[in-house]
């Protein structure tokens, strides 16, 4: 594959909206003191994908071991929180959930919402008319932008950090139960899983939920970190995707095959997109080599491209169907 053929599609990333300097710092320092307040914890003793027993370390992160399954090579944090509530319940994460102001919204929804839009249009055709289940929706902006492109948009979030703004945006049904919970006689041409399956203890079992609500020639799109990317193999457990109480599954093409293989669909297609190069940036300067930073920033729109051509970006999209 040439060069050329690495830019088709590619869109780049304002590094200082997404990445502003020592932006790792004060992730890391937040996500450490939140950890430090689950006062239960229990053992992990098998991969949430797989099943499989037989795992390695493959290193720690704030005193949680991240193993590596040997079967299917998911990593998953080796014990987790007791009580979800401890986790997505607590003012520490409502303050870093609610840390997405105007502006970033308006970003997110131009940058990433438009981009997801056209890749429901690549599989399902004109988007208009069609109807979408956001599961984990967040603040909403996804969903602002679905309905915005004509699409029946609905969310489903059990958090109460964002149930405010989102239940102002028109034209939304908004789900705050468990995804187990939502009747199936509504059937949706889409549910999509952005940023949601690394989060959860069962991540079979959710996307099996997600699957029954869908129409017979429905699509769940899966959005989330690649442990097998370059970001992650050059920075270990400083990545930003490493957050062992919050990210308790860490994916793989491997894993994320066995996942569609467990729940019983077919995984029709994979690529990854990432922001590597901005995460080299906030690795370096957080060993205080700024000449190195900034070249990670100077040359992200021109390696980016070839890193996520390469299946090495540090984020997974992929697509799941019913076998036919």
């Amino acid at each position: 594959m040439g060069y050329e053929k690495c830019l088709a599609g590619f869109r780049g990333l304002r590094l200082d909206v997404l990445r502003p300097k020592n932006w790792l710092q004060g992730f890391d320092a937040a996500k450490a003191e939140h950890q430090a307040r689950v006062t239960r914890w229990r053992e992990v003793e098998a991969c949430p994908v797989c099943g499989a027993a037989e795992r390695r370390q493959e290193f720690a992160k704030f005193g949680v071991d991240i193993v590596c399954c040997l079967a299917c090579t998911l990593r998953y944090s080796a014990r987790v929180a007791a009580d979800p509530a401890e986790v997505y319940g607590t003012p520490d994460y409502s303050a870093m959930a609610k840390g997405l102001d105007s502006s970033r919204y308006d970003y997110y929804k131009k940058r990433f919402g438009r981009e997801r839009i056209e890749i429901l249009r690549a599989e399902l055709g004109d988007p208009a008319g069609r109807s979408v289940l956001d599961v984990g929706c967040g603040a909403g902006w996804f969903l602002e932008v679905a309905r915005d492109a004509g699409m029946l948009a609905f969310g489903q979030d059990v958090s109460a950090v964002h149930q405010n703004r989102v239940e102002h945006i028109a034209g939304l049904t908004i789900y705050h139960c468990p995804v187990a919970e939502i009747e199936a006689e509504r059937r949706f041409d889409a549910v999509t899983l952005f940023d949601v399956v690394e989060h959860v203890a069962d991540p079979v079992g959710l996307v099996r939920e997600c699957s029954r609500l869908l129409a017979p020639d429905g699509i769940i799109l899966v959005f989330t970190p690649n442990f097998d990317s370059l970001a992650v193999h050059a920075t270990r457990e400083a990545s930003s995707n490493i957050v062992p109480l919050e990210h308790v599954a860490l994916f793989t093409e491997r894993s994320a095959a066995a996942l569609a293989e467990r729940a019983g669909l077919a995984l029709t297609g994979l690529r990854t997109a990432g922001i590597d190069m901005g995460d080299l940036k906030s690795y370096f300067e957080l060993r205080g080599e700024p000449d190195m930073a900034a070249a990670c920033e100077r040359l992200y729109d021109l390696v980016q491209p070839a890193i996520d051509a390469a299946g090495a970006g540090n984020h997974l999209r992929f697509v799941l169907r019913r076998p036919r």
